[in-house]
């Protein structure tokens, strides 16, 4: 007959496991708790491409002078004769209608016209082109229609001989003086971006502006001396 084991003493006083056991199963490892745990890396964050600095307004300057050059002779060379001098140029058909309306039409009238018509035509080619030098060739040939204004028919004038005196005259030196105007001013302003870098062109632009001010205070200012001459 075998004999029952001596009971613990908590067992004997109800408690199936002593507090020792219990907490020796129940608590966790002392060692894993104190591992720490693994530390995430940030992502390193995407780097920004480097913008180009602010670009030197002389260094711009340099690569469309010749440009800006011409858009300054374009402009002094309209605003000197128009419309100080076409203004004053009257029909040689005499009294009538025609000579009534000769001026408004074929002075104010056709220039207007035709250098919108000119400005437009730079909507389907440039002609010619950033690294030609016929446009500087182009622009100064426009110096020849202040004496040929000049010597058209301007009744108010006693120093100088008229040399055109019929209407055709007059008429045919507008059309080629309004055209080339609008397109030699339209193909400047667009030439001048295409010779600079792109983040250069902001400042190429505000350059531009700036000539074609200079451009038209110089010719402003020329028209009271050719208008003095007559």
């Amino acid at each position: 007959m075998t004999l029952p084991s001596p009971l613990a003493p908590d067992e004997k006083n109800g408690i199936p496991n002593s507090p020792q056991k219990a907490a020796l199963i129940l608590d966790p490892d002392p060692e894993k708790e104190l591992e720490p745990e693994p530390e995430l890396e940030p992502e390193p964050e995407p780097e920004e491409p480097q913008k180009p600095g602010k670009p030197l307004v002389f260094i711009v300057l340099r690569k469309v002078w010749l440009t800006a050059l011409c858009l300054v002779l374009v402009f002094t060379v309209t605003l000197s004769v128009f419309p100080a001098i076409t203004a004053m140029v009257t029909s040689s058909a005499g009294p009538g209608k025609w000579s009534q309306f000769f001026n408004p039409i074929c002075c104010f009238l056709l220039f207007n016209i035709m250098d919108w018509l000119g400005r437009s035509l730079t909507s389907y080619f440039l002609w010619p082109d950033q690294d030609s030098r016929l446009l500087p060739l182009l622009v100064c040939l426009r110096v020849l229609f202040i004496p040929l204004f000049m010597l058209c028919h301007v009744p108010e004038k006693s120093r100088l001989p008229v040399l055109f005196w019929q209407d055709a005259y007059f008429i045919t030196f507008m059309l080629l003086f309004a055209v080339s105007n609008g397109y030699l001013v339209s193909l400047t302003m667009c030439l001048a971006p295409r010779q600079v870098l792109p983040h250069e062109r902001e400042v190429a632009g505000a350059l531009m502006t700036f000539f074609l001010s200079l451009g038209l205070s110089c010719g402003a200012s020329l028209s009271f001396l050719f208008k003095a001459l007559l």
